[in-house]
Parts: C-alpha cells; structure tokens; sequence
C-alpha cells in the first residue's frame, strides 16, 4: 500500500500538463492495487497535479515532499496528495492532506474566510 508517487513539488512540476505522469500513475495503481484508474481520473491527474506543482513551486515549497494517491490503511480510499515537509518558523515536522477538486467555479460565501459556494452542489456552502 502506501503511495503510488512519491517525489518533490520541482520534480513535479517538471512533468507539466504531460499525460507521462498519468501514465506512471496508472501503471503504479495496476502493479500496487491490481486495477487500472478511469480515464477520467488520469484526466483528472493531468489537469489538477500540474495547478498543484505550480502553486507550492509559488509558494517556495518546492521542496516539500509529496506522496500521491496514498491509500489509506484498512481502507479503500485513497488520499490524492499528502504535503510531507518542516514548518519554516518553528521547525516542527509538518504534514498537510490534499484533496483535490475538479471545480471549474466557485464564489466565496460572504463574511467567512474558508467556506466557498460550488455550483454543482447548490446552494449549500
């Protein structure tokens, strides 16, 4: 079990919107689960890892270790990235769990600041 892809946000971001890193995954998920990913989650790979890359790159993370498609013990479900790395003002390890979202829109719900409106799930924030 564990991760399909383990390896940091540059040498992520060096594969770019090519379809080799959905690809690699695929081939990595049929040799550790057995089973192929759909079409649309490799699309999904394609589009969303690259975005994810580009903004931790942005952010001067782009050392931060990243495990993709981690499966979760004792369970099917799998966690798209964990963020593996040492929180820059204090020093302690730090570990962030990434799932990732196809949206296309989303609005902002006033007077928050971490609650955003997505289309297709109506109205509830």
């Amino acid at each position: 079990m564990g991760a399909l892809l383990r390896l940091t946000a540059t040498n992520l971001q060096k594969y770019g919107n090519d379809t080799i890193l959905a690809s690699r995954l695929a081939t990595q998920m049929f040799h550790n689960i057995g089973n192929y990913p759909s079409k649309s989650e490799q699309r999904s790979w394609s589009s969303s890892l690259p975005e994810l890359a580009n903004d931790l790159a942005s952010a001067g993370l782009g050392e931060i270790e990243i495990l993709l498609e981690y499966q979760l013990p004792y369970s099917s479900k799998r966690v798209d990235a964990i963020l593996c790395g040492t929180d820059p003002k204090s020093g302690n390890p730090s570990i962030v769990l990434v799932e990732l979202k196809q949206w296309t829109h989303c609005e902002g719900i006033p007077d928050t600041n971490d609650l955003v409106q997505i289309g297709a799930y109506g109205g509830k924030p």
